[in-house]
């Protein structure tokens, strides 16, 4: 900007000054401002509302033009899409969310990017038993610990579930083996020395790969 000085001289000898100012060059202004979907910016009497850079003029109080350059990113919305088959009295949790029932819900997350996303799930129930026949699991009623090699544990058999816990109880009632650990079994020993062959009780709480939780009892029978 450039002011120029003028000196007017009247008869008292007194001195005025004033300035004019050079308004020639217009001014930039250069702003970057991020928004999410679904949300605009009001420049003057326009509306941005999609990623681009926009050039607006204005008029200054000098009659002279100003140019404001506006560089706009809209953030998109992600949407993701999320199907669950449920079970019997299964769930299917989101965060606070519990959803139970059938039918399609749209769930709104906030995103890496501070945005909304969308998370689309489709609940569907398994009417045709098929949850039921895929997370039961077969018990043989028998196992011989004797060291030969066949047959020596009572393990849980790891098919289409993971074992939560497994207890077994002598007739009497005392807790004889316990695990929560898939792929440990009882060998037939109490207390460091051999049971006794006879009948033990079991209970065993696994969880199915649809997610359900599943109890099984019964009773298997200890052979030397």
């Amino acid at each position: 900007m450039r002011n120029i000085f003028f000196t007017y001289l009247i008869a008292q000898h007194v001195d005025y000054y004033f300035s004019v100012a050079d308004q020639r060059d217009p001014s930039f202004q250069q702003d970057s401002i991020i928004l999410c979907f679904g949300e605009s910016i009001t420049v003057g009497k326009k509306i941005y509302k999609n990623t681009g850079i926009y050039l607006d003029t204005f008029k200054t109080n000098f009659g002279c033009d100003s140019v404001l350059l506006t560089k706009l990113k809209i953030n998109e919305m992600i949407i993701t899409e999320l199907s669950k088959v449920l079970c019997g009295k299964d769930s299917f949790h989101l965060g606070n969310t519990v959803l139970k029932t059938e039918g399609r819900y749209s769930i709104v997350l906030e995103s890496t990017n501070r945005c909304d996303s969308i998370l689309n799930v489709t609940i569907t129930r398994d009417h045709s038993n098929q949850c039921d026949s895929i997370c039961e699991i077969q018990i043989p009623n028998v196992f011989t610990p004797n060291g030969d090699g066949v047959n020596d544990e009572f393990i849980y058999p790891e098919i289409n579930s993971s074992l939560s816990s497994m207890k077994i109880f002598n007739r009497w009632g005392n807790l004889v083996f316990q695990s929560t650990q898939s792929g440990e079994g009882w060998d037939g020993t109490f207390n460091g020395q051999n049971a006794n062959p006879e009948t033990y009780i079991y209970l065993i709480e696994y969880e199915c790969i649809t997610g359900a939780s599943k109890i099984k009892k019964g009773s298997i029978t200890l052979i030397r």
